[in-house]
């Protein structure tokens, strides 16, 4: 894994800066730049995750599928798709196996990543683990801008993923699988709410009390930072009680072949990368830290993996033959198939990813990271530590104090410090003896990386056999539907656009895109102002959220001719139910009106009307019915509260003229005002005064069409 060569890093989100802005007239910095963008990532992975959740998938990214033994390995399908964990976008382009994966080249390399064959019933949980990872030009050359002289630019930054196994889980379900998992990562760090796995691993910086150095470029200080140039100091965990340190953030990487010296030992390394200048010849005493592949990109570029063998040089860097020596050769995986170091990829028996589509023009390489420590060349390579005791960085009036019980693999943090401010380190959380308060002093920074997430996918069950058997016992994923794929009930839902949003803001809208053969349309709570006709439709349902759901008449331009609140005319199978209508004091409620077959007159491009419902209706009037209808044919009306306000008026509130008519269990009234209860008639309730169970008020007129 590269690392970038930046000045600082004090990005805090506790913070809660929205991003950068440039100013005129300033030099920008790095740090402007990065910080910009880790505030807008953050932002992102934040909103995906209160959005999605700490996992899930829209499709069949990341299923496990087809466990199988293959070419002598135990194996199983990571299905192409995408899967969002911990607000991360993992994209999957094609299938591929576990033993074969593009992001894990050394996969198998530890005896822990192979799947023993079953002796017997076995369950396994298959778990997703991510993070990411900054990228150079020195990685994928393609990055490299030739005008610049292949001067490299900006790093990028990866999401990598990898899929593992944690073999012999006793629980077969996804929750106690996972928990098992969990447990064995607890000296690493707990899960959070987001899937992000977080280490209480904190870090001190403070002087050391050396009073000078012995550097004559370097100038005495009386306490703190002695160096003489800017510096990010990178401290990096390789073991859970060692680390190593070094200047220009531990970036600079090359690319190296290693070979045989005359005694047939790997300690010869070849540079095929040169440095860029006499200043970044490896030196003898300086440490280095040899790194295989990790994984392939597209391009069959290859990334460094996150470590690798660390050792010190030996002997200086001769720029005329491009090679020098290391004390210790890099030794091959214990107790496995004698592969040499970082070349375990050479098992894959994958056609586009053998030893012909591996390698490319340069053939097989390592990369090369020099842990640059100024004068200091005594220090080991792996430098031991004890929780709560300082441990000097040699050579720069600091030391570093680790506190905690979580120490794992590859976490770093960033020291910013500056000869213009010995005793001022950047973060200031590093640094115990700059309290934010002035009294309650800081207890240390958590490491700044590297960030993991971790979900599980899946729990295989493999029964011994020949060959043996796998079955995918359960589908620990966790899915959601697109957006646009949300389907319920409800062709449409409507919102008033203020207080509720739907697909419409218009019931009217909503009517209009219905296809031809209808549909439901959901009205969420809210006011409606606007007066709907269905015409010659078939087979709508418009349906509400009770007395939350209120259909009132927008104002008429002329108080004489206001029109009904909902206009039927002609069509099959409208039903309107669980919602209020308000009609204009001059209008109607609700209007229902088929052909008049006893008319010869023209009339408004209507047929019969058949089959309407209106169920729980809250339906007020004042000069008009609250509810009309003429010529209709299987009118049920059930359920309702007819209101008509104006106590003198000679209309009625509820007038039928049809065939087939029931009307049931409805209240009728005149000049009350409407009752506060969502469900106008208790079914239970008895009937009374108007069979077959309707009470009734007000004016009521019902006439058939025939005898």
């Amino acid at each position: 894994m590269a690392t970038i060569d930046l000045s600082r890093h004090a990005t805090n989100f506790a913070k809660h800066f929205e991003g950068a802005r440039m100013q005129q007239g300033r030099v920008l910095t790095d740090d402007d730049f990065n910080e910009h963008a880790r505030l807008n990532s953050e932002d992102a992975r934040k909103t995906r995750v209160h959005v999605i959740g700490p996992s899930g998938t829209p499709d069949s990214g990341f299923q496990i599928d087809t466990p199988q033994l293959l070419n002598g390995k135990l194996t199983f399908v990571i299905k192409a798709g995408t899967m969002y964990l911990g607000g991360l976008r993992l994209v999957q382009e094609r299938d591929e196996f576990y033993h074969l994966q593009k992001d894990w080249l050394q996969q198998g390399e530890l005896a822990s990543d192979r799947l023993a064959v079953p002796v017997a019933s076995r369950f396994d949980l298959v778990y997703l683990e991510a993070w990411q990872q900054p990228v150079t030009a020195v990685e994928d050359n393609e990055l490299f801008e030739v005008a610049l002289g292949a001067r490299d630019t900006s790093a990028r930054v990866r999401t990598m993923r990898r899929v593992r196994v944690r073999p012999g889980v006793t629980a077969t379900d996804c929750d106690g699988a996972f928990s098992t998992l969990l447990a064995d990562l607890a000296a690493q760090g707990t899960l959070n709410e987001e899937a992000e796995l977080i280490s209480d691993a904190r870090a001190l910086v403070e002087p050391d009390g050396t009073a000078g150095t012995a550097d004559l470029c370097s100038p005495p200080v009386a306490g703190g930072y002695l160096g003489a140039e800017n510096q990010a100091i990178r401290v990096q965990l390789v073991s859970p009680n060692q680390f190593t340190w070094g200047f220009d953030n531990g970036s600079p990487l090359y690319r190296v072949q290693l070979a045989k010296d005359d005694a047939g030992v790997a300690r010869r390394i070849v540079m095929l990368t040169e440095p860029a200048d006499q200043a970044h010849w490896p030196i003898s005493g300086q440490v280095v830290e040899l790194l295989p592949w990790s994984a392939a990109l597209v391009n069959n570029q290859k990334l460094a993996e996150s470590h690798g063998h660390l050792a010190r040089v030996n002997g200086t860097y001769n720029p005329d033959t491009k090679t020098f020596f290391v004390d210790v050769a890099p030794p091959p995986p214990a107790g496995l198939p004698p592969h040499p170091f970082g070349e375990h990829w050479r098992e894959r028996s994958d056609p586009s990813l053998g030893d012909a589509g591996m390698l490319d023009d340069e053939g097989e390489f390592f990369y090369l990271r020099v842990w640059n420590r100024g004068s200091d060349l005594a220090s080991p390579p792996r430098i031991p530590f004890v929780p709560g005791t300082a441990v000097s960085l040699a050579h720069t009036g600091l030391k570093i104090t680790f506190t905690g019980t979580q120490f794992r693999l590859d976490d770093f943090w960033i020291i910013a410090a500056r000869p213009d401010s010995p005793t001022l380190l950047v973060p200031w959380d590093l640094d115990p003896l700059r309290p934010p308060n002035g009294i309650v002093p800081y207890d240390g920074r958590r490491a700044h990386g590297v960030r993991r997430w971790f979900t599980p996918l899946g729990v295989i069950q493999w029964t011994p056999g020949n060959p043996p058997a796998g079955v995918v016992f359960q589908d620990c994923r966790d899915f959601f539907p697109p957006l646009t794929r949300i389907r319920n009930c409800c062709t449409f839902t409507v919102g008033n656009g203020v207080t509720s949003f739907g697909h419409f803001n218009s019931i009217q809208q909503a009517v209009n895109q219905l296809p031809v053969d209808g549909g439901l349309i959901c009205l969420l709570p809210g006011v409606y102002r606007e007066n709907v006709r269905i015409v010659n439709r078939r087979n709508i349902t418009i349906s509400g959220c009770g007395r939350r759901s209120i259909v009132r008449s927008r104002e008429a331009k002329r108080p004489a001719a206001a029109p009904p609140v909902i206009s039927i005319i002609g069509g099959f199978g409208i039903t309107l139910e669980y919602f209020a209508v308000e009609a204009d004091p001059t209008g109607l409620g609700i209007l229902i009106r088929g052909l008049n077959p006893y008319s010869k007159e023209r009339q408004e491009s209507a047929g019969e009307v058949v089959r309407v419902r209106l169920c729980k209706l809250i339906v007020t009037a004042v000069l008009q019915s609250a509810v009309r209808a003429r010529f209709v044919r299987e009118l049920n009306i059930s359920f309702c509260t007819l209101t008509n306000f104006d106590e003198t008026n000679a209309g009625q509130t509820l007038v039928v003229l049809g065939d087939d008519v029931l009307i049931e269990r409805n209240v009728v009234e005149v000049g009350v005002r409407r009752r506060e209860r969502d469900v106008p008639v208790d079914p239970a309730e008895p009937p009374a005064l108007f069979a077959p169970g309707n009470r009734a008020r007000g004016g009521v007129q019902i006439e058939g069409m025939s005898d």
